[in-house]
């Protein structure tokens, strides 16, 4: 009895293990690692079908998509161009606004022009002709004094002197007219300054700047022919020649040059 319970205590506690045990610890492993297969096939399987199912309803669902978004396209693209369009339309106009505002102006500069040379010339006639007459009829006057002539003779040649000294005072206030007409011009240039300006910002013209130096190159070359045919205008006029006789001088085109181009 003591050599059964010994051996079965040895049985026991040894290093052999029970094969009931094991067989259950056996099995218990196995369906372990048959459920995470099974866990992980059910797994690959559903990422498949997903995949799968994604891809069909990307499909049947891109055509809707690429027809909404072309669409779209389409209808910004024609909205830009009727945009694009309008804002077009409407600088043309004012562009066509502007030039018509332009002739008008300098229209109205020639006018002016015409009208400040007119009165000049006039008037410069006018007084070189008074005053010459009045040198004449005081050199007549000097000469009769001299030779003893009859003192009431005298005394109406002096008042025959004295009758065209009004008119040339008055011809003297072209002067004001001429300065008053100047002054307008001037004020309406620096309103077609203004909308020349407006006009180029508008437009984003970024060649003003070598334009305007060419314009005053032009405007320098007109303005010293100008002058010096101003000079041999008032010389005519002094030594008596009449000024459609002398030449003018060079004329310039300030224009001519940006028509041509």
């Amino acid at each position: 009895m003591v050599g059964q319970a010994g051996t079965t205590g040895r049985s026991s506690q040894g290093c052999s293990p029970d094969p009931a045990q094991w067989l259950m610890r056996k099995g218990t492993t196995m369906r372990s690692g048959q459920t995470e297969g099974v866990w992980t096939l059910g797994t690959t399987l559903g990422l498949v079908a997903l995949g799968l199912w994604g891809t069909l309803v990307l499909e049947s669902v891109a055509p809707v998509f690429a027809g909404a978004l072309a669409g779209t396209a389409f209808w910004l693209g024609r909205w830009h161009a009727q945009a694009q369009g309008t804002a077009s339309r409407r600088l043309h106009y004012r562009i066509a606004d502007e030039l018509v505002q332009y002739r008008v102006f300098t229209r109205l500069l020639r006018d002016q022009n015409t009208r400040v040379c007119a009165t000049s010339e006039e008037a410069a006639l006018t007084l070189a002709l008074g005053l010459r007459q009045m040198s004449d009829q005081l050199e007549t006057l000097s000469h009769h004094a001299r030779s003893g002539a009859d003192p009431a003779a005298m005394l109406a040649e002096l008042e025959a002197l004295n009758e065209p000294l009004s008119d040339l005072l008055g011809r003297l206030q072209f002067q004001d007219i001429t300065q008053q007409q100047l002054m307008f011009l001037s004020r309406l240039s620096v309103l077609l300054d203004d909308h020349i300006a407006e006009l180029l910002h508008a437009l984003g013209d970024r060649r003003s700047l070598e334009r305007t130096t060419r314009f005053k190159e032009l405007f320098d070359k007109a303005f010293e022919h100008t002058v010096m045919a101003s000079q041999r205008h008032d010389h005519s006029v002094a030594v008596g020649l009449s000024p459609l006789d002398a030449p003018l001088g060079q004329v310039v085109e300030l224009f001519e040059a940006e028509e041509r181009a």
